[in-house]
């Protein structure tokens, strides 16, 4: 039983997070590497 649970749990989990919620936008033009710094920052 407990096995069940944390599997539908997990999937659960999963397909909540999916999708964009509506309404939100990505944003267009996002320049990643402005923000990412070193691993040694």
């Amino acid at each position: 039983m407990f096995r069940f649970l944390t599997v539908l749990s997990t999937v659960w989990l999963v397909f909540g997070c999916t999708s964009v919620p509506e309404g939100v936008k990505p944003v267009q033009g996002f320049e990643a590497d402005r923000y990412l710094g070193t691993w040694y920052e």
